[in-house]
Protein backbone atom coordinates (compact mmCIF):
# COMPACT_ATOMS: atom_id res chain seq x y z
CA UNK A 1 0.00 0.00 0.00
CA UNK A 2 1.40 3.71 -1.13
CA UNK A 3 2.11 6.17 1.66
CA UNK A 4 -0.51 8.81 0.65
CA UNK A 5 -2.87 5.61 0.74
CA UNK A 6 -1.75 4.89 4.09
CA UNK A 7 -2.25 8.44 5.48
CA UNK A 8 -5.53 8.70 3.19
CA UNK A 9 -6.93 5.84 5.03
CA UNK A 10 -5.37 6.85 8.74
CA UNK A 11 -7.42 10.04 8.29
CA UNK A 12 -10.67 8.59 7.15
CA UNK A 13 -10.11 6.34 10.33
CA UNK A 14 -9.08 9.01 12.87
CA UNK A 15 -12.40 10.87 13.81
CA UNK A 16 -14.92 7.94 13.86
CA UNK A 17 -11.81 6.42 15.83
CA UNK A 18 -11.55 9.61 18.01
CA UNK A 19 -15.07 10.34 18.51
CA UNK A 20 -16.52 6.81 19.10
CA UNK A 21 -13.74 4.64 20.87
CA UNK A 22 -11.78 6.65 22.39
CA UNK A 23 -13.58 6.27 25.97
CA UNK A 24 -16.48 4.35 27.44
CA UNK A 25 -19.45 6.51 27.95
CA UNK A 26 -19.98 8.12 31.16
CA UNK A 27 -23.39 7.96 32.69
CA UNK A 28 -24.85 9.98 35.88
CA UNK A 29 -28.10 8.04 36.56
CA UNK A 30 -29.29 7.60 39.95
CA UNK A 31 -26.33 10.68 41.19
CA UNK A 32 -27.80 13.59 43.20
CA UNK A 33 -27.71 16.52 41.28
CA UNK A 34 -26.34 19.76 43.62
CA UNK A 35 -26.82 23.02 41.90
CA UNK A 36 -24.05 23.63 38.92
CA UNK A 37 -23.64 26.19 36.57
CA UNK A 38 -27.06 26.58 35.06
CA UNK A 39 -25.15 28.83 32.22
CA UNK A 40 -22.81 25.96 31.17
CA UNK A 41 -25.46 23.32 31.33
CA UNK A 42 -27.38 22.83 28.41
CA UNK A 43 -26.83 21.46 24.65
CA UNK A 44 -24.21 23.87 22.80
CA UNK A 45 -23.60 23.92 19.06
CA UNK A 46 -21.22 24.91 16.17
CA UNK A 47 -17.86 24.80 14.68
CA UNK A 48 -14.13 25.09 14.51
CA UNK A 49 -11.18 23.36 13.01
CA UNK A 50 -8.53 20.76 13.83
CA UNK A 51 -4.98 20.42 12.84
CA UNK A 52 -3.83 17.34 12.38
CA UNK A 53 -1.63 15.62 9.29
CA UNK A 54 0.08 18.83 8.32
CA UNK A 55 -3.03 20.16 7.61
CA UNK A 56 -6.39 22.10 9.06
CA UNK A 57 -9.49 20.17 8.92
CA UNK A 58 -13.21 22.04 9.42
CA UNK A 59 -15.12 19.85 12.35
CA UNK A 60 -18.75 20.52 13.60
CA UNK A 61 -20.09 20.15 16.87
CA UNK A 62 -22.89 19.74 18.82
CA UNK A 63 -22.17 19.30 22.65
CA UNK A 64 -24.79 18.51 25.89
CA UNK A 65 -22.82 19.69 28.92
CA UNK A 66 -24.92 18.15 32.16
CA UNK A 67 -24.12 18.80 35.84
CA UNK A 68 -23.30 15.56 37.50
CA UNK A 69 -22.35 17.22 41.00
CA UNK A 70 -21.57 20.16 42.29
CA UNK A 71 -18.77 21.71 40.24
CA UNK A 72 -18.07 18.20 37.89
CA UNK A 73 -20.05 17.79 34.49
CA UNK A 74 -19.89 15.43 31.86
CA UNK A 75 -19.59 17.26 28.32
CA UNK A 76 -21.57 14.68 25.69
CA UNK A 77 -19.34 15.97 22.07
CA UNK A 78 -21.15 15.24 18.93
CA UNK A 79 -19.10 15.73 15.79
CA UNK A 80 -18.65 15.66 11.84
CA UNK A 81 -15.48 15.97 9.82
CA UNK A 82 -15.86 15.55 5.93
CA UNK A 83 -14.73 13.48 4.67
CA UNK A 84 -13.66 11.65 8.23
CA UNK A 85 -17.31 10.66 9.39
CA UNK A 86 -18.74 11.77 12.14
CA UNK A 87 -18.81 10.00 16.05
CA UNK A 88 -19.47 11.02 19.53
CA UNK A 89 -17.75 10.49 22.93
CA UNK A 90 -18.78 11.88 26.94
CA UNK A 91 -15.44 13.70 28.80
CA UNK A 92 -15.90 14.19 32.61
CA UNK A 93 -15.32 17.79 32.83
CA UNK A 94 -14.83 19.89 36.33
CA UNK A 95 -15.11 24.01 37.04
CA UNK A 96 -11.73 25.13 37.35
CA UNK A 97 -12.68 28.70 37.69
CA UNK A 98 -15.23 31.30 36.88
CA UNK A 99 -16.55 30.17 34.22
CA UNK A 100 -13.37 27.63 32.97
CA UNK A 101 -13.78 24.07 32.88
CA UNK A 102 -11.22 21.20 32.03
CA UNK A 103 -11.10 17.83 31.38
CA UNK A 104 -9.34 15.25 29.43
CA UNK A 105 -9.58 11.96 27.70
CA UNK A 106 -7.23 9.28 26.03
CA UNK A 107 -7.05 8.75 22.26
CA UNK A 108 -6.08 5.58 21.97
CA UNK A 109 -6.08 5.59 18.00
CA UNK A 110 -2.89 8.44 18.33
CA UNK A 111 -1.82 7.01 21.83
CA UNK A 112 -1.69 10.36 23.55
CA UNK A 113 -3.63 12.01 26.42
CA UNK A 114 -5.70 15.04 25.34
CA UNK A 115 -6.71 18.06 27.08
CA UNK A 116 -9.78 20.12 26.93
CA UNK A 117 -10.83 23.24 27.96
CA UNK A 118 -13.95 25.48 28.03
CA UNK A 119 -13.87 29.12 28.38
CA UNK A 120 -17.57 30.64 28.35
CA UNK A 121 -18.63 33.85 27.73
CA UNK A 122 -22.56 34.30 27.96
CA UNK A 123 -24.05 32.48 25.61
CA UNK A 124 -20.59 31.69 23.84
CA UNK A 125 -18.10 29.46 24.63
CA UNK A 126 -15.01 28.52 23.35
CA UNK A 127 -13.05 25.10 23.52
CA UNK A 128 -9.53 24.53 22.98
CA UNK A 129 -8.25 20.91 22.24
CA UNK A 130 -4.82 19.46 22.36
CA UNK A 131 -2.46 16.98 22.67
CA UNK A 132 1.39 16.18 21.48
CA UNK A 133 -0.05 15.53 17.89
CA UNK A 134 -2.82 17.22 17.39
CA UNK A 135 -5.30 20.65 18.50
CA UNK A 136 -8.27 21.60 17.49
CA UNK A 137 -10.91 25.27 18.15
CA UNK A 138 -14.40 25.41 18.47
CA UNK A 139 -16.67 28.36 19.02
CA UNK A 140 -20.57 26.93 20.18
CA UNK A 141 -23.06 28.93 20.91
CA UNK A 142 -26.44 27.67 23.14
Amino acid sequence: MSCSMTNMLTRRAFVPALLSGLLGLFSGTGLAKPAGDAAFDGVWSGAGTVALFGRREPISCRVRNTNRSGDEYFSSFTCAMDPYGSGSLTIPMERVGAKRYSGRFYDSFNQVNVQVSVLQEGNSQKVLVSSKKWKGVLHLRK
